[in-house]
């Protein structure tokens, strides 16, 4: 993994944590963008630079991200929440903020770094994604928003690609995060009943993988959905 400086959103926990993590001991210099600057710099201490930005924001992002003094070769977007509910109770104000943070929060900030990707030859974006894009009980505001992300990085993909730069998304399965360890545990477990490797993912699974789609040996992989996700790609009843 060579060059430049990476861009990691989410980092303070999570996937991103992860991902920031496996870039910076792969000597990587980190930008680290979250809202919760001290949990970040908490989080990260060996990161290259912290920036507290809210990522729906796209003049706070394109301001804090055009002051990095490094050129961004590869960036990992992996902010995003949940605000579950049921189809028929779900309010346009959760169906918003989640859209405003996971999809068009993501698209802020890769559009804030692509002019210099474009202008330097050579760029990675990776979009995290979720399997839920492909559809889940009481996330449609979040499948949405997910599967929006893909519709995202596969057009980019096509339109970006003669510039050198590759983009490409991880749609992970049930990972063991902050947000699912406030699933009730029956739940849960029904879940990882469903999971044929039968285990819940952890966030370094997606961390190697992220860590592949971002490094050399991917430069001829683009448009690209991987799921991460034990081998559950399609829907199953929980029993």
């Amino acid at each position: 993994m060579t060059g430049g400086l990476a861009v990691v959103t989410g980092a303070a926990r999570g996937l991103g944590l992860a991902i920031a993590k496996r870039l910076i001991a792969a000597n990587v210099e980190v930008a680290a963008v979250d809202m919760d600057g001290e949990v970040l710099r908490a989080a990260l201490p060996d990161a290259s630079y912290h920036l507290t930005v809210d990522v729906t924001d796209a003049k706070a992002v394109a301001n804090r991200l055009g002051a990095l003094p490094s050129p961004v070769t590869k960036v990992a977007l992996c902010a995003g929440i949940t605000d579950d509910a049921m189809v028929y109770k779900m309010t346009a104000t959760q169906y918003r903020r989640v859209l405003d943070i996971n999809l068009v929060g993501s698209l802020n900030v890769s559009e804030a770094l692509l002019p210099q990707m474009v202008s330097a030859g050579q760029g990675r974006i990776l979009y995290i994604s979720s399997r839920a894009y492909l559809g889940n009980v009481g996330q449609a505001n979040y499948a949405a928003s997910k599967g929006g992300i893909v519709g995202i990085a596969k057009a980019q993909a096509l339109h970006y690609g003669p510039a050198g730069i590759s983009v490409n998304a991880i749609a992970p399965g049930l990972i063991r995060t902050r947000l699912t360890d406030a699933i009730p545990t029956e739940i849960r477990d029904g879940f990882i009943r469903a999971i044929p490797l039968g285990r819940i993912g952890e966030p370094d699974d997606v961390a190697l993988a992220a860590m592949f789609l971002l490094g050399d040996d991917a430069g001829f992989i683009s448009g690209q959905t991987l799921l991460v996700c034990g081998g559950r790609s399609v829907g199953a009843p929980l029993k």
